[in-house]
């Protein structure tokens, strides 16, 4: 039996409608739902749009989601590039977790809290100072360069340079 913990995945992006059915289908035997307890089965684009929020992004969750994953609807949604984010809450051995999918850019991982902020490792910010170590040593250009770098690779471990995800439309096609 596998262990069982609570995930949330945020999906947004243009779908299209002849992929309605069977998004339709995927959530409804993900166990995903609107609210923890999980659970919902959308049948047409009405009843998927009734599932989107406020910001515009369909959220949806699981307590008791197997390894705090949804991996059929993960697996549909990156077949058909809908971008996606999910956490799933820290369990016994397993870490927390934030995932997050953008056409084009594939998958990012990252460690996460429960309440879904990415963790920066001690070993990825001694790297960069480390890197930094050396600043008394270089030239204007060589300066502006590792600060380029450095800046970029903070954004990278902080999960910055991931855009959040747009909203949920359904489109011909």
């Amino acid at each position: 039996m596998s262990d069982r913990f609570a995930a949330q995945i945020t999906i947004g992006g243009t779908i299209k409608r002849s992929l309605v059915e069977e998004l339709c289908g995927v959530i409804s035997q993900s166990g995903a739902g609107p609210d923890w307890e999980g659970g919902c089965e959308p049948q047409n684009e009405a009843d998927l749009l009734e599932l989107v929020g406020e910001n515009g992004t369909m959220v949806l969750h699981d307590c008791q989601a197997c390894y705090g994953q949804f991996d059929d609807l993960e697996q549909f949604l990156e077949e058909h590039e809908i971008p996606f984010d999910r956490h799933s809450e820290a369990k016994y051995e397993y870490d927390g977790e934030l995932v997050k999918y953008r056409p084009g850019h594939g998958c990012d991982v990252f460690e996460a809290t429960q309440d879904g902020r990415v963790c920066v490792k001690v070993a990825e910010v001694e790297d960069i100072v480390r890197r930094l170590d050396s600043v008394e040593t270089l030239g204007k250009r060589e300066l502006l360069r590792l600060v380029e770098e450095v800046r970029d690779d903070l954004r990278g471990v902080m999960a910055m340079d991931v855009p959040p995800v747009p909203p949920f439309v359904i489109v011909e096609g």
